[in-house]
C-alpha cells in the first residue's frame, strides 16, 4: 500500500528521532527521490551516444550526463569516394585504405545492405547491384567489437606504450579531462590503429 506524504514525514521523524520544518523535510524527500532515480537502472535512464576514435589517440570523452557504462563498442569505418554503374555490382574507389571483405557499404545509389565481397586493386565487388549511378562519397563500416571494461592500472600495464597501435580491446574510466576537470574520459588499450566509431550504451543523469 502506497505511503502518504504525512506518513512519510512521520516515518522520517520517528526514524531520526527529530522534528523537521516543512522546507527541510521537503528538501530531504526531493534529494532522496533524485538519488533513487539516478541509482535505480530503469530503462528511461539508458541511452546510446556515438563518438569518434582517431588513429593514435587513446582517449575518448564521456558524455556530460554520464553516470555508468552498460557497454562500449567500436567499429571501423572508412570514408572515400567511388564511381559505379547502375545495375552493376562493382565500384571503383579512390582509396582502399581500411576497406576489408565483409564490411557494409553505404552511399548514394549503393544497393540496400550492400557488403564487400572482394577487393581487386581499387575495384570493389559488392554483394548487391548499384541502384543507380554511383559518383560521390561512400562509407565502409566493419563489425561491432564490444570492449572489455578494466581498471586504468590494467590498461597502463598491458599497453604501456601509446605509440604501439592496434585494434582496441579494453577500456577504463580515466580521470577528469584536462580541458574540463568536472568531466571524465575513457582510456583505451591498445591505442587505436585506425579511425573507429564508438557507440556507448550508458546510464545517464536525470534532468541533463
Amino acid at each position: 500500500m502506497p505511503m502518504t506524504y504525512a506518513q512519510l514525514v512521520a516515518a522520517v521523524q520517528d526514524y531520526t528521532q527529530n522534528t523537521f520544518d516543512t522546507t527541510t523535510i521537503n528538501t530531504m524527500i526531493k534529494q532522496a527521490e533524485q538519488r533513487i532515480y539516478n541509482t535505480v537502472q530503469i530503462a528511461n535512464l539508458r541511452k546510446n551516444v556515438t563518438g569518434v576514435l582517431s588513429t593514435g589517440n587513446k582517449y575518448l570523452a564521456c558524455p556530460e550526463d554520464f553516470l555508468s557504462t552498460y557497454s562500449l563498442a567500436i567499429y571501423p569505418y572508412n570514408a572515400t569516394t567511388a564511381t559505379g554503374t547502375s545495375g552493376q555490382k562493382t565500384i571503383v574507389v579512390a582509396s582502399t585504405t581500411g576497406i576489408a571483405v565483409g564490411q557494409q557499404v553505404t552511399g548514394t545509389n549503393i544497393g540496400t545492405n550492400a557488403m564487400v565481397r572482394s577487393i581487386n586493386s581499387t575495384t570493389i565487388t559488392l554483394t548487391v547491384a548499384n541502384s543507380g549511378t554511383v559518383n560521390g562519397a561512400v562509407v565502409f563500416q566493419g563489425d561491432y567489437l564490444y570492449l572489455l571494461n578494466k581498471d586504468v592500472n590494467f590498461v597502463r600495464e598491458a599497453y604501456p606504450l601509446s605509440a604501439e597501435v592496434a585494434e582496441p580491446k579494453h577500456y577504463a574510466i580515466f580521470g577528469p579531462q584536462s580541458a574540463n576537470v568536472n568531466e571524465l574520459s575513457f582510456i583505451l588499450g591498445p591505442t587505436p590503429n585506425a579511425n573507429y566509431y564508438a557507440e556507448l550504451h550508458d546510464h545517464h543523469m536525470a534532468g541533463r
